[in-house]
């Protein structure tokens, strides 16, 4: 007999190792619907001859956790780690990823316990944010997370991408091994540009291309580069080819440093307009591409919202850059973290591009952020008088705008989904 889940249990949070992959394979196969492989049965007594079981493959940058109910492994989820671009500068962060809860066990508050446990094990290792795409976003608003941004794929014609023609003084040639520290340093510069978009180096990227710098062009079906007219490579497109000749080309990145770049390289795209009929961009926000594409033509077909959380006040507002000749100081209160470590009073001083943060004691003079509006008003993308409107901020309004000035940056862009 199946034995009935016990909903008075404890659960046990704890880091996940090489015997619970099958388990875990298992249960992000249900939520997800990615296919699994059934693990390999372990030998039969006295099997000396048998093989051992293949290792895991070493995850550079991944911790994997679990939620034990009665010792079974209930929920899972994953802390990446990585950093990300605010105002020039790269922040800390804890990606969420593959979290999932078995149907049997869903509803029974194993979500919080399992995070909580995650993110503080994340704020030990030095992440001040954590961000994540949910399939819901209601669950992890409970947890202090809010959207800020969105994760799109775009379609447009391809018979309107094949309009643009190609700068002479920029040609495009397909990437090979020696171009991959180029390709960085293409995507290193446009990223530093926006707030949001993965630093694509650190623990869970460097490992795997300092060891086969060539797995950065396996990801997809090529990578072309655009090269100037002295050989140096400003600008690349790594895209996949989809199937039939109504298929659509899929690019996952297109960058460059200077229009005559971008234009050649949308051009070599736009070659396959005999061939497929449209083209995908993966992108968020205003992408400047529409800004060189002769067409209104730009359907939404994959909308995925971003969300933030701040995990550390102080370390967060400290790591991120802000605008040159910016000089303010402001000071406000966070209230209702459900995870109980933001609530607090803090003051905030900016000067230089840097800013200094310290915890204050709460008055009753301070206007006061939810974590959720907090995460709003630190990304940038909700001015303070919508996140009243929202019921996000409270208390006096004499420095909202100060607010707004002292967190105003780039525009939030991601290329990434994880």
């Amino acid at each position: 007999m199946t034995p009935v889940p016990n909903p008075t249990a404890a659960v046990d949070v704890h880091r996940l190792s090489s015997e619970d992959s099958a388990v875990r394979d298992r249960l992000a196969g249900e939520a997800f619907g990615m296919p699994t492989t059934p693990p390999t049965p372990p030998p039969a007594a006295g099997g000396a001859d048998a093989p051992p079981p293949e290792p895991e493959r070493p995850r550079p940058g991944r911790r994997d956790w679990g939620a034990f109910v009665d010792g079974r492994l209930a929920g899972i989820a994953t802390d990446r780690a990585y950093d990300v671009w605010f105002g020039g500068r790269l922040v800390p962060t804890s990606g969420i990823a593959g979290v999932a809860i078995g149907a049997e066990d869903r509803g029974r508050g194993l979500l919080r316990p399992l995070l909580g446990t995650l993110l503080a094990d994340a704020r030990v290792r030095g992440a001040v944010l954590s961000t994540l795409h949910p399939s819901a976003t209601r669950i992890y608003r409970g947890l202090g997370y809010e959207v800020v941004g969105e994760f799109r794929v775009a379609r447009v014609p391809a018979w309107a991408v094949g309009q643009v023609r190609p700068d002479p003084e920029v040609s495009v040639r397909r990437a090979t091994a020696e171009d991959v520290p180029a390709i960085r340093e293409q995507y290193d510069r446009w990223a530093r540009g926006y707030s949001g978009p993965l630093s694509r180096r650190g623990e869970s990227y460097d490992p795997t291309v300092e060891s086969d710098p060539g797995s950065v062009l396996a990801d997809t079906t090529a990578v072309s580069v655009a090269v100037d007219a002295d050989g140096r490579v400003c600008g690349y497109t790594n895209w996949d080819r989809g199937g039939g000749d109504q298929g659509a080309l899929a690019v996952v990145d297109l960058i460059a440093e200077r229009p005559e770049a971008y234009r050649s390289l949308l051009a070599s795209v736009g070659s396959f307009s005999s061939v497929v009929s449209h083209v995908s961009f993966e992108t968020s926000g205003l992408d400047p591409l529409r800004a060189l594409l002769p067409t209104s033509h730009w359907e939404v077909v994959r909308n995925d919202p971003h969300m933030l959380r701040i995990l550390d006040v102080v370390g967060a507002v400290q790591a991120r850059g802000y605008l040159a000749g910016l000089r303010t100081e402001i000071a406000f209160a966070v209230a209702g973290d459900a995870l109980g470590v933001l609530d607090g009073g803090y003051r905030v001083t900016v000067a230089d591009g840097e800013a200094h943060a310290e915890a204050v004691p709460v008055t009753d003079g301070l206007p006061v952020f939810a974590p959720r509006g907090l995460s709003l008003a630190y990304a940038g993308t909700q001015p303070a008088s919508q996140l009243r409107s929202l019921g996000l901020l409270t208390g006096p309004d004499d420095t909202d705008a100060l607010i707004d000035a002292t967190f105003a940056g780039p525009p939030f862009h991601i290329k990434d989904f994880f």
